[in-house]
């Protein structure tokens, strides 16, 4: 108990424990933030209530989770508070609404609705919090308002979307209604520049962490006046 093997994505849960996501095992792991085990569920397969390569996870007020998985299933689930029963499944392989293409990163909004991170898709799928498709945008590409591999996306309490595109190396900023607001970084390895930016974290004052991979670095981004707009931190690294 408490080790990993190739552990893939972090979260917090519902009482704020430190989960971590374990595709190898397919397992779901929360911590206390002293770093004490507290539970670990998760039962490798492809029928429902099982995971199979799980790749993030994302949690209601109430303790439900949603979990994406792809390699052997394609598909999204929501388990109930105890996680041992499955309130919703989203399964299927392909283009359209409520399919996915290598489903990553995903966030829930101040309403319940779910944003998934549609990576080869090149989109982000937005659903209730009964796993009813309401919309989606994006679309492969490089111009503003298209994604090229977006792993991770989050939303804060204003409803502004963060979106973490790994093949354009840049975060696009949008608000509620999926309009480009700001489009941070480019590729490179400067201050404020990425090279396949892989996930994000948003802390309680809005400030935006970036896991910059290729150039081995967390990079944190201030948020100043007006809202939308971020500096970068003094300290990038």
């Amino acid at each position: 108990p408490g080790q990993f093997n190739n552990p893939w994505s972090m979260a917090l849960d519902h009482v704020g424990n430190i989960v971590v996501v374990e595709p190898h095992y397919s397992r779901i792991n929360h911590f206390t933030t002293g770093g004490n085990l507290v539970s670990q569920w998760g039962t490798h397969g492809r029928e429902r209530g099982e995971l199979s390569f799980p790749r993030a996870v994302a949690f209601t007020p109430d303790g439900s989770a949603f979990v994406s998985e792809f390699q052997i299933v394609e598909r999204l689930q929501k388990f109930g508070p105890v996680h041992e029963s499955v309130q919703v499944e989203i399964r299927g392989a392909g283009h359209g609404p409520r399919e996915f293409n290598r489903a990553e990163g995903l966030s829930l909004d101040a309403t319940g609705k779910l944003y998934v991170a549609d990576s080869c898709n090149h989109r982000v799928q937005v659903f209730d919090g009964d796993g009813a498709f309401l919309r989606e945008h994006g679309g492969p590409g490089a111009a503003s308002g298209e994604f090229s591999y977006p792993y991770d996306v989050r939303v804060d309490e204003q409803g502004r979307q963060y979106v973490c595109e790994f093949g354009n190396s840049r975060v696009t900023v949008l608000d509620a209604d999926d309009q480009v607001l700001e489009i941070i970084g480019g590729a490179g390895s400067k201050p404020g520049q990425f090279n396949n930016p892989w996930s994000m974290a948003l802390d309680s004052r809005g400030n935006l962490y970036v896991a910059d991979s290729q150039n081995h670095r967390v990079q944190k981004l201030i948020r100043r006046e007006p809202a939308t707009e971020f500096q970068l931190s003094s300290s990038p690294n």
